[in-house]
């Protein structure tokens, strides 16, 4: 369960049972509540005091209570991101989460949950975003248009949520680290680095080899094959969009039977070779989905990956 705020709306988050507003209904309890001694012997800063407190303590207990706040960047259906927020407060470092599915409709972010809920409990807040996906008017323009306007939509926010975008990681899984990749490589915010998780990091490569169920998901997301639309694939592709002149770190299992550790080891090999700062682990019997499981053998790997770059 969430709850949704618009991303240049006002001081209240609307829930399931109303509105959350410090102003109204918790304003009267601060009131009703306030020793009528103390009132008298209170100078208007230490009232002030007392209702920022109280504010931090009941935007802490609706983040326990409420889960993700759901923040819509644009009118499309899947153009939202889910913010995991840390209890308590802070400036939070931010994750920008890619979540992957090979771009098709049926998977969505809900499957990255328990990952950036791990990430919340470290301190960390995650921005896990949805984007339009083939079948929903996504594809190569719609999806990469999508994950920029999501990642664009952080700055107006970060006051609110109190934010550090100095402090910011991308993190993708799969079809979601093509993503990652390729939002480092056109900086719509500066970031502190990349986690690609099993990345699908070479798209021509990935075309080639028809990975996923049905074996032209890559196809279909950009439209054909690398011959009919080579600009989409020099566009999309990770591995083309070389050097990136940030540090990436690149985690794969050698276990994985979705996505190939291959793909990964030539693309670090590359980014080195042009001077990137560019890692590969190797997590030997992992497999596809255990890099996003945080009670797998691979979470730790994951996590260290992320704090070390913030």
């Amino acid at each position: 369960m969430g709850y949704s705020v618009a991303v240049d709306g006002g001081a209240g988050c609307q829930t399931a049972n109303g509105d959350y507003n410090l102003s109204g209904a918790m304003a009267q309890a601060a009131w009703a509540c306030w020793p009528v001694g103390a009132f008298k012997r209170s100078t208007l800063g230490m009232i002030g005091g007392w209702l920022s407190l109280l504010d931090g303590l009941v935007r802490t207990k609706v983040r326990e209570l409420m889960g993700p706040v759901r923040i819509r960047y644009g009118d499309e259906p899947s153009q939202f991101g889910e913010l995991w927020l840390p209890a308590g407060q802070g400036r939070w470092p931010v994750v920008v989460n890619l979540h992957g599915g090979f771009w098709k409709a049926q998977y969505d972010l809900s499957h990255a949950d328990p990952c950036c809920a791990a990430l919340a409990t470290r301190g960390i807040a995650v921005w896990n975003l949805e984007y339009r996906r083939v079948g929903q008017r996504g594809g190569v323009v719609g999806t990469l248009q999508d994950v920029r306007a999501g990642v664009e939509s952080l700055p107006p926010m970060a006051p609110r949520f109190d934010l550090d975008l100095n402090r910011v990681v991308l993190m993708g899984h799969s079809a979601g680290g093509q993503l990652a990749l390729w939002l480092a490589a056109e900086r719509p915010l500066p970031t502190r680095g990349v986690v690609a998780l099993a990345a699908v990091s070479d798209l021509r490569t990935a075309a080639a080899l028809r990975l996923s169920k049905g074996g032209d998901a890559v196809q279909r997301f950009l439209g054909g094959e690398p011959a009919e639309v080579a600009h989409h694939y020099d566009w999309a592709s990770p591995l083309a969009r070389l050097p990136l002149c940030l540090p990436q770190r690149l985690i794969h299992g050698s276990a994985d039977a979705d996505v190939p550790l291959s793909l990964s080891e030539r693309y670090v090999a590359t980014a080195r070779a042009l001077g990137d700062d560019a890692t590969l682990m190797t997590l030997q019997g992992v497999g596809h989905m255990a890099l996003i499981d945080p009670s797998s053998f691979a979470w730790p790997h994951v996590r260290h990956a992320v704090e070390t770059l913030l």
